[in-house]
């Protein structure tokens, strides 16, 4: 046997993107916020289908570029963290280091401090994120197109 089948493939990728997100709390009725997470998890995926995960990177950073504290550019590096958490706990990958850590964290505080989340409910709104976004990552890593 192999490598990964790609039915085997498609099942890791949503157990890490969907798993953690089942203890993460619960959602309330879909927002304009999370309809924006979702298509940044489109678009980050769209990214990681065309060009690698690589290119990620450099997409998310130029959202940044373009308006530093933009709550899309938060929900884009979101999906890339979740992206990259699958890439190094199931398919045993470097971690990439724009992703994890004090350099997102550095990105993504001033983003939360300017929606008006505290450090306090940073936690929680990142957890409540993850349930939003890994379901939309997955279905659009699935797709056909």
């Amino acid at each position: 046997m192999g490598g990964f089948y790609p039915p085997m493939k498609h099942f890791l990728f949503a157990a890490a993107l969907i798993l953690p997100s089942l203890f993460a709390g619960p959602v309330t009725a879909e927002t304009a916020a999370d309809m924006d997470a979702k298509q940044a998890a489109k678009e980050i995926i769209q990214v990681l289908k065309t060009q690698g995960p690589q290119a990620m990177q450099a997409y998310v950073a130029n959202c940044y570029a373009q308006n530093p504290v933009s709550m899309h550019c938060l929900y884009l590096d979101a999906g890339g963290n979740q992206i990259y958490g699958y890439i190094f706990g199931v398919m045993h990958q470097p971690r990439d280091p724009y992703f994890f850590g004090a350099p997102y964290a550095a990105r993504i505080a001033p983003v939360m401090k300017q929606a008006g989340i505290g450090f306090d409910q940073e936690t929680q709104f990142l957890k409540t994120l993850q349930k939003v976004q890994g379901p939309a990552l997955y279905a659009a890593y699935v797709a056909k197109n």
